[in-house]
């Protein structure tokens, strides 16, 4: 009977203890301490079993590193999902959409803005006209916007914002509570995001 490389693992935390050469009657016949067993050949001290292979342990700092990147890749994921997104706005009396893009978001703040300063006497009447033009998503000719159109869209993608902030808090705060390197990997986030 050939020798081959046989693990003592702890049964607690899958853990090789150590690593014995023995032929396979003898590994049959070994004495081992409670809480241990045999495992199969080809272990190495300090690897993990985790029931059909042998693993090197992950390191707490390649835990954090892993669950950084998740966290990062959520963070796009609802950077990309929100710049997606459509709100509807009703624009006298016709649904029409806006984009959550950046640029879409950046300009209704923008007039929001101007027309908040025109109301509160800081800029001349009439600088941002009641209706103004405004080009809802996908539609080439602008439609007429009143001021409070337009705060409505601004609180429209306001709220978008929000529920796409909320999704990325939710799966960030499991991903930090993860302490598993198989279940980080496994982590799907790609689920709960509005459609």
């Amino acid at each position: 009977m050939a020798n081959m490389l046989y693990p003592i693992i702890d049964a607690v935390s899958n853990t090789v203890l150590n690593v014995i050469v023995l032929d396979e009657e003898s590994a049959n016949n070994w004495p081992l301490d409670d809480g241990q067993f045999l495992g199969v050949p080809g272990g190495a001290i300090g690897q993990f079993w985790n029931g059909s292979v042998y693993t090197n342990p992950t390191s707490n700092t390649d835990i954090a590193a892993l669950k950084s990147k998740l966290i990062a890749d959520a963070w796009s994921l609802q950077e990309k999902k929100l710049s997606d997104y459509t709100v509807h706005v009703s624009i006298n009396g016709d649904s029409k959409p806006f984009g959550c893009d950046p640029v879409t978001i950046e300009n209704i703040i923008g007039i929001n803005g101007l027309i908040s300063q025109q109301l509160l006497g800081l800029l001349p009447p009439n600088t941002i006209s009641n209706p103004r033009p405004f080009t809802p998503k996908g539609e080439q000719i602008p439609v007429s916007v009143t001021h409070t159109e337009f705060a409505q869209i601004g609180a429209m993608l306001a709220y978008g914002k929000q529920l796409h902030f909320t999704v990325y808090a939710t799966h960030k705060a499991y991903i930090t509570a993860l302490t598993d390197e198989t279940e980080i990997n496994n982590y799907d986030i790609t689920t709960g995001w509005p459609v």
